[in-house]
């Protein structure tokens, strides 16, 4: 059997019976229970597949294609030269645009911009200045008219008055201290924003150096257990060793490809956690992707944590639990009014001697003062001792608080000591002897002079200890950034 495409024979009995043979070729293998099954099976299974999927390809799709590329060629298409310059150009860009390498400084700087939870801290900062000014409160004015009968039978009589409460002088005092204090507050629980988000940020991007440096390592392995099985496939051909040699060398092989895929999923997952964090549209990658041990000053100060803005915020709130208090008692004075009045009096006299009406074109206007007593002084009270507890619950708060963080300090450079000590074994003793095995075990192996069993040993453990190491480093890093998270020194 053949098939003819634009003068291309393509035969399909040599195909079939190719493909028919190598399947054929692998069944036993395939239906083997015996020793050492359960790692062919799988192998001859995915080659069956494999064979069996690439005819149907080479008889069904391959063809197809090939008539369907055959009419894309012999359509003419026309392009604007300048078009396809432009579009060149804009895709570089956009290509450019889609990868911003970022050191942690210049990561740290972009997300304190563009972070939305920045640009709400400024916003309610904003809104508080803009309230400060709504804050001293004048009353609204009063004016008044009547009209009528108002001093004598006369109907047309009229009256015009104008009156204003004023609050006791010290009401706006006390208002303009709190608005500024409400300010102080709002910058204040901004900082511990910034605070919090620049930690995420480290968190974040050591997660990234890492799994840079943890890929690296797997690389290393993968490459290693390469020419394991390499070693372990030759032996087992020139009769030197098992089936089950070869298959463990292949496994151990196909774990350390499969956790280095695990690996790179998760670098994914935390580049685009740091974009989130970063608030931006582009693709984000890092600059720095060696791991290294960060430097840090060790202290046992009492007054560590005294930096840390979530105190000072606290303490913000206490001053401004006092200044409510102090409005609440400017409140509880009296109110002063002024007024102005200016009326007729149609037909009443101009005075007593006098017989002459007044008439509409005769006014008369006055002055009034008044002064609001709170004779009810219970809710006063009651405000004014509120205010007091207010007051009491934010210091009470800064209090514990403070208890609170010295206490999570404290904690953290007993976690800062003993992940430094745990640093120290590896670099002195942990690394170094991990590559002695390594180098030792291979040439071992290769010589004759161990097992596969051992040399498989000795390459875990001394992979092992990378990894390990790099795990101590990463919480060595890590505990180094919480330490500057609580004492603010972000």
């Amino acid at each position: 059997k053949q098939i003819v495409i634009k003068g291309t024979t393509l035969r399909l009995r040599p195909v079939i019976m190719t493909a028919l043979v190598a399947s054929l070729g692998f069944l036993p293998m395939a239906l083997s229970h015996g020793a050492g099954g359960e790692v062919q099976k799988p192998l001859a299974t995915v080659v069956i597949g494999g064979l069996f999927t690439a005819t149907l390809l080479t008889l069904l799709v391959l063809p197809i294609l090939y008539i369907w590329f055959e009419k894309f060629n012999t359509i003419k298409m026309k392009v604007n030269p300048t078009i396809t310059v432009i579009a060149l150009l804009l895709t570089a860009n956009f290509a450019t645009a889609q990868t911003q390498p970022l050191t942690l400084t210049q990561a740290i700087e972009q997300g304190l911009k563009n972070n939305k939870e920045i640009t709400i801290s400024q916003l309610e900062i904003k809104y508080q200045k803009q309230y400060k000014k709504a804050i001293v409160e004048v009353p609204k004015t009063f004016i008044s008219g009547q009209f009528g009968q108002i001093n004598s039978y006369i109907k047309n009589d009229n009256n015009f008055g104008i009156s204003q409460t004023i609050p006791f002088p010290t009401v706006f005092s006390a208002n303009a201290s709190l608005g500024n204090a409400l300010v102080k507050s709002s910058e204040l629980k901004a900082n511990i924003t910034k605070n919090e988000l620049v930690y995420r940020i480290k968190q974040t991007y050591s997660n990234l150096q890492y799994l840079y440096a943890k890929q690296s390592l797997l690389k290393k392995q993968d490459s290693i257990y390469q020419g394991f099985v390499k070693s372990a496939t030759l032996r087992y051909k020139t009769g030197e060793s098992t089936l089950l040699e070869q298959s463990t060398a292949e496994t151990q092989l196909y774990e350390t490809q499969n956790s280095l895929k695990g690996n790179d999923a998760n670098i994914s997952i935390y580049l685009s956690q740091l974009q989130t964090l970063l608030s931006s549209n582009e693709i984000i990658s890092i600059v720095d992707k060696k791991l290294t041990e960060q430097l840090f000053s060790e202290t046992n100060d009492n007054k560590a944590t005294n930096g840390n803005p979530m105190l000072a915020y606290i303490q913000q709130q206490a001053i401004v639990a006092e200044k409510q208090k102090k409005v609440e008692n400017a409140k509880a004075l009296p109110d002063l009014t002024f007024g102005y009045f200016n009326q007729s009096l149609i037909g009443s006299p101009v005075n007593a001697t006098n017989s002459d009406l007044a008439t509409s074109n005769n006014r008369f206007q006055g002055f009034h003062l008044g002064i609001a007593i709170p004779v009810f002084f219970g809710s006063f009270n009651a405000k004014i001792k509120s205010a007091s507890i207010n007051n009491e619950i934010a210091k009470t708060t800064l209090e514990n608080n403070q208890i609170s963080l010295k206490g999570q300090y404290d904690q953290a450079i007993q976690e800062f000591q003993k992940n430094k000590t745990s640093l120290e074994y590896y670099k002195v003793s942990g690394i170094p002897n991990a590559n002695l095995i390594l180098s030792k075990s291979q040439s071992a192996y290769k010589n004759g002079e161990i097992g596969y069993s051992e040399n498989l040993l000795n390459l875990r453990t001394a992979n092992g200890i990378q990894e390990n190491y790099l795990s101590a480093l990463l919480q060595y890093n890590q505990s180094i950034s919480l330490l500057e998270y609580l004492s603010g020194k972000n």
